[in-house]
């Protein structure tokens, strides 16, 4: 062949060979600088070290050759030398030019001047610069390749769901493919794969296969997808091929199984799949159950020797061993399996119990001592012990047992293995459970014993006795209690919790709630609160009116005029509306000491004024007037007095009398601001309305800080009509009453808007720190606006809030009853049943509960009355 001519000329600078088929070159000493050695090992002269002429270092002479190759390096580091001596600028630092110190000199960059330039280019010029792209075509080949090579799929919408991200099934992300896979075999999994485009999720799968052939998983979904596409035929081919390309796979062999029931083949086909699935993996659990539920269940005997030739392959699976001994009826061959079971598992608990239950009383001592030797840290072998004991011999001391426990709490301590509490509860219960009553208390003692002194201990007692409630065991619960009445016997909050706790238990056991009251006023027999709790509990919690009675009239003797012991007398009577004989117990009690208590005579004109209304005929000979005037001339000083017999005199007509009485009780309590309220009232009445608003305006000057007088100027002026004197009060009395909720519901009544009152509700809210009764205004008006999912949660709030205020009781019973079922109302009312007597706020409720024609009114028909009067109340002016 012809030389070309370009072959013998010279190269044009910057020559690289290839470099327009993607070369890149190598670079050579003469394009970074000279590079020179600096021998270590002596001068020329020193010729002793490493003298040898084929030394890397030896002094031989130079060959002409090696003169000439010397001249043209010169020529070249002198070249090289005039490129480096470029004028460069005086301060490097401040134009930005890096130096390199080397060995072998300084390297300084070539384009120093080109450089230098680019200092002028502005921060827009350089984003404008375009990228340079592949000017070469490096690896074009490559590419091109890898892009022919590459297949893509569309995935169903389904998978793309179920991995969040999409689905792509090429191999250069393996992490994504292994993500997808997994995101797959999920779907496949669920009923929803049965909608997944089949010939897609094919060819994806397909891809796995041949991508990672020795994965189980791709398999078992190939087969699966078929299974679900009732393609059995084509899933046991893909299975059958997975167990050959995954032998060793426990899964695979497991799905092959599976899917081969189905099929309409014969048990002996699957027998035949288990045995060499077995072959392969031997030590796989799940197959060598799979092989035992391929036998006959009567044919125990074969299920037997499957068992046992697992056995020989896993004789530590705990698993196989309590399955072989569930199917060995013998007992002596159980025990002898059992004593084989626990030399290879003795970590497992359960077959040290289980050969316990096979073995007599000395056997089960060796057995309880093998035990503990190799499970050191494990309780129930001491509790074992101690149910042990107590089988053998039922009159065994509750000390004994205690001795022992308290030894095995030590040796368990030592491992660092104390038990939870819970743990030595549920013992203890399971122990009175299985009658061992003396077991449970033994294990009871000495978790109690572990316990700390003080409010700690009561608390902690208090809530081991509640959840040994709940476990039903009831003695446990008892000497929990026990030991607190006998380490805290003059604690009262100690008795009261204790008293709480019998009440709240399931089955209220009476004569044990009796028996501890007892104890407890024994204990403490000069707290007559004892006796008054131990009365209501016999009445209510007990529904034992007769035992009550007996207890209050027993404490009556030892409290002699007690006003509490009274009370709690009459408040029996009258409940169990027993009116004749709370009338005759006050009358007497009156009679024998008429200045024991203000509060007494209180209730006894009540109930005067409630009998006579019934016409009881043994009130009837009484003058009401003059119980009056006789309470009064004893407690001169007490305003209710006052305002009782007003009330009798208004409901005689004879207002005139009325308001003589009341002028005499402001007169005689001048710090009531309530006989001054009531006054006002009756002047409204006689049509004195100039006298009603000198009586509150002198009420305000006397006392300047009670809202409640305001609320009552408020309300003269209303039901006078004069809503502009009305309004300027209200505005008044926000600003010197801002967190009272009275004045702030005045307010909102007089925003004519529901759009308007939003704001006020905040500001209402915020100013009385979210008082009840504005969370339970808010809920009406909402209701009157019609929203009555809003109106149920404030009215919610509002009970939760104070669920002593009557009147939010009553409308909620209001809005339950215009919009839900009877059974929510039902609901409301046996709740309000469980804290009636805790129920003593609302303006309505306290004016319909005080009514003394309502005296034998239920919780029910108060609610009904309080709901009613409520209905009737002008809320939007």
């Amino acid at each position: 062949m012809e030389r070309k001519a370009f072959l013998d000329q010279e190269p044009p600078p910057g020559y690289v060979a290839g470099v327009g088929r993607g070369a890149i070159g190598f670079t050579t000493s003469a394009d970074t600088g000279p590079v020179r050695f600096e021998s270590h090992f002596g001068t020329e002269d020193d010729r002793l070290i490493d003298s040898s002429e084929h030394g890397v270092l030896s002094l031989r002479g130079n060959t002409d050759e090696d003169d000439e190759a010397d001249k043209i390096y010169e020529a070249i580091e002198k070249r090289l030398e005039g490129r480096r001596k470029r004028k460069e600028p005086e301060d490097t630092k401040e134009n930005g030019v890096v130096t390199i110190e080397t060995g072998t000199g300084i390297i300084t960059s070539e384009f120093q001047s080109l450089k230098s330039q680019l200092a002028s280019v502005t921060a827009q010029e350089w984003e404008n610069l375009p990228e340079v792209g592949d000017l070469t075509r490096k690896n074009k080949r490559q590419r091109i390749l890898e892009q022919q090579s590459q297949r893509t799929y569309a995935a169903p919408d389904v998978l793309i769901a179920s991995t969040g991200s999409g689905f792509r099934a090429s191999g250069d992300d393996k992490d994504k493919e292994n993500d997808d896979r997994d995101a797959l075999l999920e779907e496949l999994d669920q009923d929803a794969a049965l909608r997944v485009d089949l010939e897609r999720s094919r060819q994806i799968l397909a891809s796995l296969r041949k991508t990672e052939p020795h994965k189980a998983d791709s398999w078992i979904s190939s087969a699966r997808l078929e299974e679900q596409a009732r393609n059995l035929e084509q899933a046991k081919k893909l299975i059958v091929e997975g167990c050959n390309r995954v032998p060793h796979s426990e899964l695979v062999w497991l799905e092959s199984l599976k899917i081969h029931r189905k099929s309409s083949e014969s048990t002996k086909l699957c027998k035949y799949i288990v045995n060499e699935a077995l072959r392969l993996n031997s030590k796989s659990e799940k197959l060598w159950f799979e092989a035992v539920n391929l036998e006959n269940p009567a044919d125990v005997l074969s299920r037997k020797r499957i068992l046992m030739k697992a056995l020989e392959f896993l004789p530590s699976n705990v698993r196989l061993w309590k399955a072989l001994i569930d199917l060995e009826e013998d007992r002596q061959d159980a025990k002898r399996l059992l004593q084989k079971a626990t030399e290879l598992c003795p970590e497992e608990w359960e077959l040290w119990q289980a050969l316990l239950e096979l073995s007599d009383y000395s056997e089960s001592k060796k057995v309880l001592n093998s035990a503990r030797k190799q499970l050191p840290q494990n309780p129930h072998i001491w509790v074992a012990a101690l149910k042990l004991e107590e089988r053998e011999d039922a009159g065994v001391s509750e000390q004994k047992l205690s001795k022992m426990l308290s030894k095995g709490i030590k040796e368990l301590s030592k491992h660092d293995s104390a038990k939870e509490v819970s743990f030595w509860l549920d013992e203890a219960a399971t122990a009175e459970l299985e009658g061992l009553k003396t077991t449970a208390k033994a294990i009871l003692n000495n978790y109690y014993d572990g316990l700390p002194e003080g409010e700690m201990r009561i608390s902690e007692v208090f809530t081991s006795a509640e959840k040994l409630n709940k476990l039903s065991a009831s003695t446990c619960v008892v000497q929990a209690y026990d030991l607190l009445t006998q380490e805290f016997p003059h604690d009262i909050n100690c008795w009261s919790m204790l008293f709480t706790s019998l009440r709240n238990e399931e089955n209220l056991d009476k004569e044990r709630v009796y028996r501890f009251y007892e104890k407890a006023v024994e204990s403490n027999p000069n707290l007559e609160v004892l006796r008054l709790m131990y009365a209501k509990d016999a009445w209510i919690a007990c529904s034992d009116i007769s035992h009550a009675r007996e207890v209050l009239i027993k404490a009556e003797e030892e409290f002699e005029k007690s006003e509490k012991i009274q009370l709690a007398r009459f408040k029996l009577e009258t409940k169990t509306l027993n009116f004749e004989t709370a009338f005759n117990f006050l009358r007497n009690a009156l009679d024998s000491s008429p200045e024991t208590s203000v509060r007494l005579w209180y209730k006894y004109i009540h109930l005067l004024r409630f009998c006579q209304f019934k016409s009881f005929e043994f009130a009837s000979r009484i003058s009401i007037l003059d119980v009056c005037d006789e309470s009064l001339s004893i407690f001169k000083e007490n305003f209710k007095l006052y305002l009782q017999k007003a009330q009798i005199l208004e409901e005689m007509q004879d207002l005139h009398k009325a308001r003589e009485v009341l002028s005499i009780g402001s007169r005689q309590c001048p710090s009531s601001i309530e006989i001054p309220i009531n006054l006002a009232k009756i002047d409204i009445k006689l049509e004195a309305p100039a006298r009603a608003r000198s009586i509150l305006d002198k009420a305000i000057l006397d006392h300047p800080k009670s809202a409640d007088l305001w609320v009552a100027k408020i309300d003269l002026e209303m039901g006078q009509g004069d809503m502009i004197t009305a309004r300027q009060l209200v505005n008044k009395s926000r600003q010197l009453f801002s967190s009272a909720p009275a004045i702030w519901i005045h307010f909102l009544k007089m925003i004519p808007k529901m759009s308007h009152r939003k704001n006020a509700f905040l500001d209402a809210l915020k100013s009385t720190n979210n008082a009840p009764e504005i969370l339970l205004t808010i809920g009406v008006f909402f209701w009157l606006d019609g929203q009555f999912t809003k109106a149920h949660a404030w009215f919610n709030r509002a009970l939760n809030a104070d669920s002593s205020n009557g009147d939010a009781w009553g409308w909620a019973y209001c809005f339950y009853e215009k919009n839900h079922s009877d059974k929510d109302q039902n609901e409301l009312v046996k709740q309000l049943e469980k804290q009636f007597d805790q129920v003593k706020k609302g303006h309505t409720w306290i004016s319909v509960v005080k009514n003394y024609k309502n005296f034998d009114k239920s919780p029910r028909d108060i609610l009904v009355l309080v709901a009613h009067e409520l209905l009737k109340t002008k809320l939007v002016n």
